[in-house]
This record gives C-alpha cells, structure tokens and sequence, in this order.
C-alpha cells in the first residue's frame, strides 16, 4: 500500500507513521520525499481497514478510508497533515472546575468534572501534549464529508472526553446570524458493533449563528477531539 503525505501548503512530511488497521494493524513511516509505504501481510476488504497518518507533535493527524481493492493499493491524492500552531492553552485539569479553552477558531467549553482520555504520545509529552492547538482548513479537503462550510483540526488529537465539550468556531462568510448548522466529527473507531468507522463522518451536535459565532446548542458537543466539519441545516 503507498501514498504519499503533504501539509497544506504541498510539502513533503519525512519521518511520519502510518498504519493500516482494521483486526490487525500494518505499520510504515514517510521517507525523505512524504512517500510511505505499508506492507500488508494478508488479505483484506477494505472497508474494513482505514489508513491512519500520524502527524504528532507539530502536524495534525487523521483516518482516511483505503481505496479499492487491487493487486497494489495506492492512494490518488496526497493524504494531507496541516500544521498545527506551536503553542496553545492546557487543557482543564481532569474533574476539575472546567472552562474555555481556545485555540485559532475554536474554543471548547469544557464542563466540571470532565477527565480526558490522551492518546499514549500525548501523556509522554507531558504539559506539552495536553495543550488545545486548532487550525481552520479549507474545507473542500474534507474526507469524511461532502458539502463543508468549515473545517477545523485539533490535538491532541483523540483524546476523548468523558463528558461533550460545547463548542464554539468563527463562523464562515455567508452564514447569517440564526443559521442553523450540524457538526460533523471525524471518527476514529476502528471496531465498532458497525464495522470499522475510522476515517468516516458522524453527526454530534447541531447549532447556530450568534454574533458572528458558530456555538453548539445546549447540552450537545464533542466528545473527542479530531476533525470538526460545520455543515448547513
């Protein structure tokens, strides 16, 4: 299986991990040029399997789902890792009082008494891998969605939240005050009672304009943090 990963602005990412899993996991790493390749010792549909780049510490990461079957599987376009920004807040302390966190055009309103789940490279890292960084995208590069009016990535990427953070973009040109909207999150569930989800698209939360801001209605959120799509209603 090849491919090859870029950062939005179409430069090669050296030294970056993939892997391919679904029941069992195949690893490789982008060499000098961004391309990788993973050797997959069985045979396998796949949707059940979904690609997995990962950009820590500096890009951000995600799942695509694997073209179709053929005797070489290759991905046609480049699989894309945006940067994220060097710093940003702490997360609220796990079973804390919570509070907003914002980092670029998003801010998590985190509730009291929430723990986060980090993904074992994040925990290493310390203070430095529980810190909220978020870009904007273009939204034509969705993956796991058609019809985006906005796309945001974040780290730590993964973590998961034991109760749904409310959440709050910058909202597009175009959307006027009261348009109502859902959030759609990039999935990352690789063995689901449905099949293999991972790199799929999943409905969380509806909301609306306020003030020139996308907020999440009452009581509705995300519950991990990965890839956040606003779509119109």
């Amino acid at each position: 299986m090849r491919g090859l990963l870029r950062d939005e602005e179409g430069r090669e990412l050296p030294d970056k991990v993939v892997t391919v899993c679904g029941v069992g996991c195949f690893v490789g790493v982008s060499d000098g040029q961004g391309a990788f390749s993973v050797r997959v010792e069985m045979s396998l549909q796949p949707e059940a399997f979904a690609l997995s780049a990962h950009g820590r510490p500096t890009h951000a990461s995600t799942y695509v789902r694997l073209p179709p079957l053929a005797s070489q599987i290759e991905f046609p376009s480049p699989v894309v890792l945006p940067r994220l920004p060097e710093d940003g807040p702490v997360l609220p302390e796990d079973e804390g009082e919570g509070g907003a966190v914002s980092s670029g055009p998003l801010t998590l309103v985190v509730a009291a008494g929430t723990t986060f789940e980090l993904d074992i490279d994040d925990i290493e890292r310390g203070e430095e891998g529980r810190k909220l960084r978020a870009v904007s995208v273009d939204p034509a590069s969705a993956t796991f969605v058609e019809g985006a009016l906005q796309l945001v990535t974040m780290a730590p990427f993964g973590a998961k939240l034991s109760r749904p953070a409310g959440v709050v973009l910058e909202a597009p040109p175009g959307l006027e005050e009261g348009a109502e909207v859902s959030l759609v999150i990039l999935e990352d569930d690789l063995l689901a009672d449905a099949g293999n989800l991972a790199g799929t698209g999943r409905a969380v939360a509806t909301g609306r304009v306020e003030g020139g801001k996308i907020v999440s209605d009452p009581g509705q959120g995300v519950e991990k943090l990965t890839w956040i799509a606003v779509l119109p209603r």
